[in-house]
């Protein structure tokens, strides 16, 4: 059911208002890496032609969903979930290790379902600052405590660091 973990959806925001989210947001561990705030509501979209901002919110629902009468719950209902928000399409590797290192001494598993605009025909893989993040997520953790950073690039494939 998820009781007692807590996942970090590393993604474009979360709609934490949500009636199926709400429940289990956690907003001790979310945060803002665009705007540097505590709110990671999604951004709207730059133009009316573009897609809204949900694909955080759908992750998150995936995971947390709370159990109700509603149309459906998640893999994990009973567990926290907090949004790590980002710009996507153009953060920096410094925001990208701050997001997948936030808060790791509560944070348990990263969720982390984005890749390369081009569908994954060139990926030039993590900078430094994400590459030092991700070994020092797997090197210096205590004995009781465990990250696990969960990659799914373009729902092709999935990588578990």
């Amino acid at each position: 059911t998820g009781d007692g973990v807590v996942v970090g959806v590393v993604d474009d925001g979360l709609e934490w208002t949500h009636p199926d989210i709400n429940e289990n947001y956690d907003p001790f561990a979310s945060h803002d890496f665009i705007h540097y705030d505590s709110d990671p509501s999604p951004d709207a979209p730059d133009d009316s032609s573009s897609e809204p901002n949900s694909h955080g919110t759908s992750c998150a629902g995936e995971i947390a969903m709370v159990k109700n009468s509603r149309c459906g719950v998640g893999v994990a209902y009973n567990s926290k979930v907090a949004s790590l928000k980002f710009d996507v399409g153009s953060a920096t590797d410094s925001q990208e290790a701050s997001a997948l290192g936030y808060k790791n001494d509560y944070i348990m598993i990263y969720s982390n379902s984005w890749g390369p605009s081009d569908f994954g025909f060139i990926i030039d893989g993590p900078g430094y600052y994400t590459k030092s993040t991700l070994s020092s997520g797997v090197t210096s953790v205590s004995c009781t405590q465990i990250i696990v950073n969960i990659f799914i690039l373009r729902h092709l494939s999935l990588y578990i660091v």
